[in-house]
């Protein structure tokens, strides 16, 4: 049996509908494992990237808050970093 109709099969017997396709569920993995607070680099070993920047590409849109805030935190640290000392000009 082709992989297409046994995994509709199995969505079927699951008792959630035939409409799924088997990349949802690549989908709903990273979803899920960015909800738990998996790191992307681990995220993206899991769905076979080359690395962690193929899936924040891809997964954007899907990545949890948690990596928002880590970009947002990195951003407030190098803004730090960079600023001029107080006192100097």
């Amino acid at each position: 049996m082709a992989v297409r109709r046994r995994f509709s099969a199995l969505c079927e017997k699951a008792g959630i509908g035939t409409g799924w396709q088997l990349r949802e569920t690549r989908h709903t993995a990273v979803s899920v494992l960015s909800s738990y607070g998996v790191p992307i680099e681990a995220i993206a070993d899991v769905v076979g990237h080359a690395n962690a920047n193929i899936t924040k590409a891809v997964y954007r849109h899907q990545l949890g808050d948690d990596i928002a805030a880590a970009a947002l935190a990195w951003d407030a640290f190098t803004a730090a970093a960079t600023a001029p000392a107080e006192g100097s000009s």
